[in-house]
């Protein structure tokens, strides 16, 4: 199994579709550093003033109020909520049907056994997935930080996450573990959705189809959650194509978040287990 395991995770993270989808994720980010850059720009001048009347902290572009998953107004924020599902899906896109068509997916789980190799499958297609995901947000907060100067978010004004909102209280007073914490949770949530992609296996001959799978299953559920909350009937974000963002519509408490990735994981691999080894490999 431990040979298995390394041997797949080295396949998912040396392939191109794995750096291609680093490296759109990390182009997204750049999105939301270029605008983070526009505003500091724009409020320095004010806040280095001899005239300004106020306080004169640096706290409206703080890197904590602009970095990706909390600047909800920005470009970049918009753009990865929408795309990171594919982003996390593209590496087993491409290497899953690659192998399928060539034979080899089928040759290794005679060798090592059907279901030994689906359990260090998807453990790779979760990794990957995970990290084409997280390692966007981690760039986005780096280059982020060297823009924005670190200011402690101020409770007192206006600000995204409040009361409800995961680990509210960890991100007034340590924003920094806040972050990386949230980076982790983000690197779940990718690897989660990532294994949704078993559902349907090799069942789609285009591998662009099923790199598409967990955007349009998110999307789907994001559009029923969406009728709910515009009805009224929704005071919390269930909606996992916006979990991954710490500010969504609605407030994000902690056993929401877990659950969305647990249930997510559970029906990649359930289903992945039935689609992949009790159907095609039968």
């Amino acid at each position: 199994m431990k040979r298995s395991i390394k041997t797949e995770l080295w396949k998912a993270t040396h392939n191109p579709m794995f750096y291609a989808a680093l490296a759109i994720g990390c182009l997204i980010a750049l999105v939301n550093v270029f605008e983070n850059k526009l505003t500091a720009d724009q409020l320095r001048p004010f806040i280095l003033s001899e005239d300004y009347v106020g306080s004169r902290s640096p706290w409206g572009f703080s890197l904590f109020l602009l970095w990706l998953p909390v600047n909800a107004v920005s470009y970049g924020n918009m753009l990865y909520c929408v795309v990171w599902p594919i982003l996390a899906a593209m590496p087993f896109g491409w290497s899953y049907l690659r192998e399928r068509k060539g034979g080899l997916y089928l040759q290794t789980s005679v060798r090592t056994g059907r279901m030994e190799n689906f359990v260090a499958k998807y453990l790779a297609v979760f990794v990957s997935g995970g990290l084409a995901v997280a390692v966007p947000i981690l760039f986005d907060l780096l280059a982020s930080a060297m823009i924005c100067p670190y200011v402690l978010p101020n409770i007192m004004r206006y600000v995204q996450i409040g009361d409800g909102y995961f680990l509210s209280e960890l991100y007034f007073t340590v924003p920094w573990v806040y972050a990386l914490i949230w980076c982790g949770v983000v690197f779940l949530m990718g690897g989660a959705a990532a294994g949704l992609t078993f559902l349907v296996g090799a069942g789609l001959r285009l591998q662009v189809m099923t790199m598409l799978v967990p955007f349009a299953i998110l999307m789907a559920l994001d559009g029923i959650y969406s009728t709910a909350y515009e009805q009224g009937y929704q005071v919390l974000e269930l909606s996992p194509l916006k979990l991954v963002l710490a500010v969504p519509n609605a407030p994000n408490p902690e056993w929401v978040v877990l659950t969305a990735i647990v249930l997510m994981a559970l029906a990649g691999f359930v289903g992945g287990y039935w689609q992949v080894v009790r159907r095609e490999l039968t």
